[in-house]
């Protein structure tokens, strides 16, 4: 079915019976422990979309995609820097879920004003020595240190080497 700009979609309002919504649950759910949606399926999909993106077919609601309101440039992950697809990959994630654990899930600016120093607040962990300048250390539990959003937004990294000096001696 093609729609045209300003089209209302045939279903746009309308609600759904439980006994409906539950037989689509359980479709989804067969398919998957079927195993109809496998990386190789996934990975034939990309391809085929590949293909129709780079022969200029590829189309959001029949304009090119290059002529989309949202159109980034073609921007993909093979744009994405190092540090962005270091931190996605599951080292990453497990050094920071260490970093947390270690800090008991709490902010260690001991003085933070967003946070009081709760548990479970939204957190990061950080970087003691910079990511950039010292690659070596990107993934030693000695050089994370769990702050809250808000405080990690707003600190600068000479504020932070003074901060756990004046709190913690230090460090090598």
């Amino acid at each position: 079915m093609v729609y045209k700009k300003g089209q209302v979609s045939f279903n746009k309002g309308r609600k759904f019976s439980e006994e409906y919504k539950k037989k689509l649950s359980d479709a989804q759910k067969k398919a998957w422990g079927e195993g109809k949606y496998t990386k190789k399926r996934n990975e034939k999909i990309r391809k085929s979309m590949s293909k129709l993106y780079v022969d200029g077919k590829l189309k959001i609601g029949g304009k090119k995609l290059s002529e989309h309101p949202n159109w980034k440039g073609g921007v993909s992950f093979i744009y994405h820097t190092e540090r962005q697809i270091l931190m996605s990959q599951s080292i990453y994630k497990i050094w920071r879920e260490l970093v947390f654990q270690r800090d008991n899930f709490t902010c260690q600016n001991p003085n933070c004003e967003f946070c009081e120093n709760k548990i479970g607040k939204k957190l990061n962990a950080h970087h003691i020595k910079s990511w950039k300048e010292f690659p070596e250390l990107r993934f030693k539990l000695d050089n994370g240190i769990t702050y809250c959003e808000k405080f990690h937004q707003n600190i600068k990294r000479d504020d932070v080497v003074l901060l756990l000096e004046e709190n913690y001696g230090k460090r090598a």
